[in-house]
């Protein structure tokens, strides 16, 4: 399992190829306060937003 705490979409090409090449890894997205990313939270197994 791994916590990436980001307000931006910069982390989407690692974390999908996190999920190519270990699939029983979860990657779960906090965002900090008043940000967001649609595209992050797409591919991260849950996101936390407050």
């Amino acid at each position: 399992m791994a916590m990436l705490i980001s307000g931006d979409s910069d982390p989407v090409p690692p974390i999908r190829e996190i999920h190519s090449l270990f699939s029983v890894k979860k990657v779960f997205v906090a965002f900090p306060p008043k940000r967001h990313s649609k595209s992050m939270a797409a591919v991260a197994i849950q996101a936390l937003m407050r």
